[in-house]
């Protein structure tokens, strides 16, 4: 996902998908890696999923704060594949609201002292998580064509996995677990196996305690709460609170990050995820996201030619603009 933000992608300039699909194989490839077109292909459609590349494959505010995270170098694959703190916290953040139901999923599986797969059978579990899933949302789902759609998905699954359908469907949500530290593999030819990585016990218990249904999930999805879920997964954000002044400072290097992208305003949302991921990373203590717009709101009141907001269409606050005097002496 980095390599097919940062150098086959574009924040300003749209690209077609096939052009995309070639850049990223090539940077792949580049890398001492066999990787094809159509697995290219298959990524892109990755990128569309977790929300950080829109339809004509520019950055959105979730592939802005992936590319200030983002760290890419000239290391073959499987050096790029090292991430640090502030990846695996953006990472987290990505598959949380994408995927968070898969993330429980597999966490209660590893946390019960299992093996994944059992008997080395990825298309049993690959079905056996998607029924859980699917029937986790009807279970809460009211609305009549939501319901309709989980059904047929309930009903596909009633044919059993055939073939490398399971491992592709299981690997990607493995993966990014195993990438963020949270889980550890061992390969024994031509099988692989995941567990409970070492030190991780406590935090994906914390993640099942702090999002013990779909219900929960969704709810923190909607009101933007995934850091507080990452700090206690990841025992981050517990430091002491940044002086006020420090965290300005923090706010206006991220927002000149951004602005030098050239896009006309700035995310909120991206600034403040940003924002946050710095302080879990500098040892600070979490701030919440309605603790960091009411400090970007004081400074709006204080200076109001120098800090506008723009709001959606739902009238909410959901972009902002910096002058650069002001950014210059934050």
């Amino acid at each position: 996902m980095e390599l097919l933000l940062k150098l086959c992608t574009s924040p300003v300039k749209a690209a077609y998908g096939d052009v995309v699909s070639q850049k990223l194989a090539d940077e792949v490839t580049s890398r001492h890696k066999q990787f094809n077109v159509a697995a290219a292909a298959y990524a892109l459609d990755l990128a569309h999923g977790l929300g950080i590349l829109n339809e004509n494959n520019t950055w959105t505010h979730k592939g802005h704060l992936l590319a200030l995270n983002a760290k890419i170098g000239d290391r073959g694959i499987e050096g790029e594949f090292q991430l640090d703190a502030a990846e695996r916290l953006t990472h987290f953040r990505l598959f949380l609201e994408a995927d968070g139901a898969s993330l429980r999923y597999i966490a209660r599986i590893a946390l019960a002292g299992k093996k994944i797969p059992e008997d080395h059978d990825w298309n049993r579990f690959a079905r056996e998580m998607f029924n859980d899933i699917y029937g986790a949302y009807l279970a809460v789902t009211s609305d009549i064509a939501d319901r309709l759609a989980i059904r047929k998905e309930l009903d596909r699954l009633k044919a059993p996995f055939a073939g490398k359908t399971g491992a592709h469907k299981s690997y990607i949500h493995l993966q990014a677990m195993f990438r963020m530290g949270l889980l550890q593999r061992t390969d024994h030819a031509p099988q692989r196996e995941y567990e409970v990585a070492e030190g991780a016990g406590e935090g994906l218990n914390a993640l099942l305690r702090l999002i013990p249904t779909v219900s929960a999930l969704e709810e923190i999805v909607e009101k933007g709460r995934w850091s507080a879920i990452a700090a206690e997964v990841f025992h981050v954000g517990r430091g002491p609170e940044i002086a006020p002044r420090a965290l300005l400072h923090v706010v206006a290097q991220i927002y000149r990050r951004i602005s030098e992208t050239g896009v006309p305003l700035c995310s909120l949302s991206t600034l403040v995820d940003a924002v946050q991921i710095d302080l879990m990373t500098s040892g600070s203590r979490l701030l919440s996201k309605d603790e960091i717009v009411v400090t970007l709101t004081g400074l709006q009141k204080e200076r109001p030619k120098d800090v506008r907001f723009h709001v959606d269409r739902r009238g909410r606050l959901a972009f902002v603009k910096m002058s650069e005097e002001l950014t210059e002496q934050l």
